[in-house]
Parts: C-alpha cells; structure tokens; sequence
C-alpha cells in the first residue's frame, strides 16, 4: 500500500514540475489524501478595508474588498484562468498587479511574508487538479481570515468569521465534486492585521467521512476540541484587548 501512495505521490510530482515549466499548476488527484499543495499562482495584494481602524476591527459588510471581484478584467472571480504574468490593472484604483509562481518551503502559504501590504488586503491563489475520473473529494483548507473558494465557475465555499480566525491546518472540510480531466480551483483570503496565510489539501472523500463522523461520536474528543477552541478565544483575546 506504500509502495503504491509513494508511486501516486511521485506522479504527482511529475505533473507539477512539468506544469509549472509551462506556467500552470496542477496537482494530480486519483482518491486518495494529498500532500499539501505548495505551488500556486498567487495575485494581490487588494484592498480590503482602507477605512478600518485595525484597533476595532471586524470582518464584516464593511470588508469591501473581500466582496468585490478584482479579477473583472481577466474573467471574474468565478471564471478567472491566470497564467504566470498574466496582469490586472485597476485604473480607477491606481493598482496593477501580476500573477505569479510561488513555491512555499512549508505547508501553510505565508501570505504576510509574500504580500505588502498585508494588512486589511485580500489576496487569490489559482490552482488546478486533474482528477483520473468523475469522483467526490474533501477539499481540506485553513485560512487567515476569511476565504471564498471557487471551484469550476462556481462559489463552493465561503466562511468570513466576525472575529477573524487563526492560521490552521484543516479547520474547514468542504465537499466537493470533480469532473473528470482538470478542475480550477480559485481561492480568495481576506485579512484584517497580523498573520495572513492559507493551507490546503485534497482528501479521500469516504475516509473523511468516516474520520469525522467517528470524532462526533466521541464525547471525549469532542470535549477536548471545546477546550482547545476556548484556549485559542482566551488567547486572541488576551493579545487582541
């Protein structure tokens, strides 16, 4: 069983590095977990809330950035297909800005290390996954702050907490379906102050299930995550007064 999740892995390789050479990204997707996805076109930064005052700050309708389509001119957000240099200019803005290649030495894409500015911004990352048929898929992500994700012309997800949110490996599980052939995945990530990022990964859809479904049954498990949840609260709190 190694022998074979080594072989898809080093598939999977294969097919990004020749992609990438042809100013694409694209992952290889045939069932099974995924490593996370470090290569990406990325674009931005945006703005997100000029006006804000970063000392009282919420993620809500006043985030006007996370809810205007920057990407008019090449597309729109739903049906942007960007290559490496591809340009957006924003002339009533005064903003030009150009996609382009990054590869991430870790898991999650430090955003506030890429971007400046990388306060109250938002930013996209394009992707695409060739999927070896039709099939179903968790799409695994975490984000700093709020995100919309796109997937083939069509919003699949969109999570804006009030308070903003921490940077964290797997802290949404969206159900997804995917076409046969290549699938466009956009992601949208909007940030307040502080850190900026995203991570994501691609899951086995029924192995997924099962894990969560086993988790909610577990009254332990699940008293535990209350507590980390509250830690975490008690923790922004404290450096956020």
């Amino acid at each position: 069983m190694k022998k074979i999740v080594s072989i898809t892995f080093l598939l999977s390789l294969i097919i990004l590095t020749m992609c990438s050479q042809s100013q694409k990204i694209i992952y290889q997707f045939n069932g099974e977990d995924t490593p996370y996805f470090r290569d990406w076109l990325l674009c931005g930064p945006f703005p997100n809330c000029p006006d804000c005052d970063p000392m009282d700050y919420k993620h809500d309708e006043r985030c006007k950035g996370f809810y205007t389509d920057y990407l008019e001119s090449i597309g729109g957000e739903q049906d942007v297909l960007p290559q490496n240099t591809t340009e957006i200019n924003l002339l009533d803005l005064g903003i030009k800005r150009s996609w382009f290649h990054y590869h991430s030495e870790t898991d999650k894409i430090p955003f506030n290390s890429i971007f400046e500015p990388n306060d109250m911004v938002v930013a996209y990352a394009f992707c695409q996954v060739n999927s070896n048929n039709q099939q179903k898929a968790i799409l695994s992500l975490g984000s700093n702050d709020g995100i919309k994700v796109f997937l083939n012309g069509e919003k699949i997800h969109e999570n804006h907490p009030l308070d903003g949110r921490w940077l964290q490996k797997d802290n949404d599980y969206v159900p997804i379906n995917l076409k046969e052939g290549v699938n466009n995945f956009l992601f949208k990530v909007d940030e307040g102050t502080g850190d900026f990022g995203l991570v994501v990964r691609l899951l086995n859809y029924d192995s997924t299930k099962t894990a969560i479904r086993n988790n909610l049954e577990n009254p332990s498990a699940l008293k535990c995550r209350q507590r980390l949840r509250q830690r975490r609260k008690e923790k922004k709190n404290i450096l956020n007064p």
